[in-house]
């Protein structure tokens, strides 16, 4: 038997996933062509969406378009209700959790408000066109079908126009021809270099995103069409399986939109005058001019595919703020509407600020798009199938609801529901209990293999005395004594001892903390590792130190440098010296994400009035903070936890590049960057004992050559950036790691 073009796509599927799984991210050789693919795919669409509309609405008199829009509004917001019920179900099954983090590597980003008139309104078709503003696109091709209505001049043009669709329907199938060589080439890439770790963090919000699209797709929408018009289940699928199926490949129901009109339009073909009961439902023009008119209204109206971003805000409410009121849930999806118009990730954007939840969740929602895309393809291909079917057999007269039908499929809807949430939250509430919600990458971090390697084969030993709140620590040494008689040149004492001995306090992130290995890690840590080697010193120990104490600790010998991210003040000037600055940072505050539009513009920060700032001891930014904040009442605090558990101060005066560690352990607390950044910064560098001279040329000398040939700036992005904090294994596959084949 001759494989169908349906098969060869699953051929093309499957055979892509074992390809990706074979080679792994070698597969990634085949992105461009997954590209190309998809590109191609497009090439007759938006002429397709253009030539459809304005065909459509030219040939329809005034009052059928007003009916057609009436009939199609209706089932429209049929589809909302029935979506916003579908996901209040499945945000049943979310467990009760406590709050969780997110790990976050940007900084403050001025965000791009959805802009309804740019989206919404033509005022310049081609930059719409060009955009892909599938709202603006419509309206204008409305106007253009409209004003061509009964203008008898412009005949020969609605005529011609009337064969613009099958002439790209015709390019379509000509490039049907490439779509299982696509499809192997889209699943090779997503097979081949998708992790484990993408999905672990997100799988709650994309298991519950996935089940929404497949019931809605396969199980309510079709069930729908059931109860309301003449057509049955199985023949429903045999006229848009097609569709499905290249939407589900590519991720992508745009290109689909040939192949639904061309189901549609096989539909109805099916069931004639003398099945139908209606001589309308057997005219194929009159069917083919209304589906020209409701398919693209379709695409530019949110349907049920759309409600998956408002499942992200359900999801990131739970998350973050354990939100499981179901009044709550039900605001959230009715007030997301309107910004499901516009782009998914600027309306999941737009929404966190509006429900005062994390901005970094937004890196979140763009992480797991790429994830559920080609389910919600498949929802997106079904629902506008679904929207004109229905629409059309009401305008033709054979929709009727079926009573005995509509109760039994209710019925196998509410009951497979009930199952699929009752799975799902029991296997969530098991998944909860066995991972770490939180997903604190930040505790994760580590030393590069190179400084690891030095310790572990004995050329670098490293000794941590533990600070008196710590007991991790899996080192140990004796703790110097303050006031022994000692050699007031550093760099000989160094040099005669053998051992570089480092102030530290372990709660400066990213510059100086423990990981969750009990092992003392940072920026500065790394920085200490790297000054022994440049001293040609086998040995490092760590002694904790307290800041109001700095420059004893120094002069005293009780360690012969600082390195834990100490701020270079005038007051600290007077007791020590200082090195050249190995950094400089933002001046920022911490606040509440929902208070971030209070504290952007630093001008109005300065005139609150009752406005409270808080800062640190170890942070010495008193003077700094109350130049900044003149009129504020400035709060020393022992500890950042202090501020974000206290909740009795406005705002936690930090550098930026402490501040955002801390929003990854306090997720619901974001930093706000003092404009212009260049203005307001500040530096850290290292403090040493005065009048040594030496040591200080030795130490300026060090961090110029660290500046020069990029150190600092590897640091700045691992520690502070974490640009390589989640690093990952290679990806597994058969080839590598099954048969042990050198790829």
């Amino acid at each position: 038997m001759k494989p169908t073009s349906n098969h060869l796509i699953l051929i093309g599927i499957l055979a892509g996933a074992a390809c990706g799984l074979f080679f792994g991210e070698k597969a990634s050789i085949l992105e461009p062509f997954a590209m190309a693919f998809i590109k191609i795919m497009q090439i007759s669409v938006l002429p397709f969406l253009v030539a459809s509309i304005i065909s459509g609405v030219s040939n329809l008199k005034v009052t059928e378009a007003g009916k057609i829009a009436l009939k199609g509004g209706l089932v429209v917001i049929s589809f909302w209700i029935v979506s916003i019920v579908a996901i209040l179900f499945i945000a049943r099954s979310f467990p009760q959790m406590h709050t969780g983090s997110f790990f976050s590597t940007r900084f403050l980003e001025d965000q791009k408000p959805i802009d309804f008139m740019e989206i919404l309104i033509p005022y310049n078709p081609f930059h719409s066109l060009a955009e892909g503003y599938f709202p603006a696109i419509v309206i204008f091709c409305f106007i253009m079908g409209f004003a061509l209505i009964g203008d008898e001049k412009n005949k020969p043009f609605r005529e011609m126009l009337k064969g613009l669709p099958d002439i790209f329907l015709r390019i379509t199938n000509y490039l049907k021809l490439i779509i299982p060589l696509g499809s192997f080439a889209i699943f090779a890439v997503a097979a081949g270099t998708l992790k484990q770790s993408d999905v672990l963090e997100m799988q709650i919000f994309l298991i519950s995103t996935i089940a929404y699209c497949l019931l809605m797709a396969f199980l309510v929408l079709p069930l729908m069409i059931y109860s309301i018009t003449p057509f049955g289940y199985r023949d429903i699928f045999s006229c848009v399986s097609k569709s499905l199926l290249l939407s589900f490949s590519s991720g992508n129901s745009f290109i689909a939109l040939p192949q639904v009109h061309q189901g549609i339009l096989d539909q109805f073909n099916k069931y004639g005058s003398d099945k139908c009961g209606s001589d309308k439902c057997g005219s194929q023009d009159r069917v083919k001019i209304d589906t020209n008119f409701l398919l693209p209204l379709g695409v530019s109206i949110p349907l049920c595919a759309s409600f998956t971003t408002s499942i992200f805000i359900l999801f990131a409410s739970w998350y973050y703020d354990n939100s499981q009121l179901i009044i709550s849930q039900l605001e959230i999806v009715t007030v997301s509407i309107p910004w499901l118009f516009g782009s998914a990730t600027l309306a999941a954007q737009s929404l966190l600020n509006i429900f005062h939840l994390p901005d970094d969740a937004i890196e979140l929602f763009v992480g797991a798009h790429g994830l559920y895309i080609n389910f919600a393809a498949v929802l997106s291909t079904m629902a506008l199938f679904s929207y004109c079917v229905i629409s059309i057999s009401q305008l033709t007269g054979i929709a009727e609801i079926r009573w005995r039908k509509a109760i039994m499929s209710l019925l196998i809807i509410i009951l497979i529901f009930a199952l699929v949430v009752t799975g799902m939250s029991i296997g969530f509430s098991n998944l909860v209990n066995i991972t770490h919600p939180q997903g604190n990458v930040l505790s994760k971090m580590e030393l590069p293999a190179s400084l690891s390697n030095s310790t572990q084969n004995g050329n670098l030993k490293i000794s941590v005395i533990p600070d008196q709140n710590d007991s991790m620590q899996r080192y140990g040494a004796k703790r110097p004594n303050l006031g022994e008689k000692i050699n007031p040149n550093v760099l000989e004492r160094i040099k005669n001892r053998k051992v570089l001995r480092v102030g530290y306090n372990a709660s400066n992130l990213p510059f100086c903390f423990f990981n969750i290995k009990g092992d003392l890690v940072g920026y500065d840590v790394q920085m200490a590792y790297e000054l022994a080697q440049f001293l040609d010193i086998s040995q490092v120990e760590f002694v904790p130190i307290k800041e109001e104490k700095l420059n004893t600790y120094l002069n005293d010998g009780y360690c012969d440098i600082i390195m834990s991210r100490i701020w270079i003040t005038r007051q600290l000037l007077d007791d020590m010296d200082f090195t050249s600055p190995y950094i400089k940072v933002h001046m920022s505050v911490v606040v509440p994400d929902w208070r971030k539009e209070e504290f952007e513009n630093l001008d109005e920060i300065q005139v609150m009035k009752n406005l409270s700032i808080a800062v640190t001891d170890e942070a010495k930014g008193f003077e700094m903070a109350q130049k900044i904040f003149p009129s504020a009442n400035i709060v020393k605090i022992g500890s950042y936890e202090e501020f974000f558990t206290g909740n009795k101060v406005d705002a936690l005066f930090i550098s930026a590049e402490a501040g955002y560690p801390l929003t990854l352990l306090y997720p619901k607390y974001d930093v706000v960057i003092f404009k212009p950044a260049d203005v307001y910064k500040s530096s850290y560098a290292y403090p040493i004992a005065l009048n040594n001279e030496s040591f200080l040329k030795m130490l300026n000398y060090w961090i110029n050559m660290e500046n020069e040939y990029g150190g600092l700036s590897a640091k700045y992005d691992h520690w502070v950036l974490g640009k390589s904090a989640a690093a990952q294994e290679p990806r597994w596959c058969i080839a590598k790691d099954v048969l042990h084949l050198a790829i």
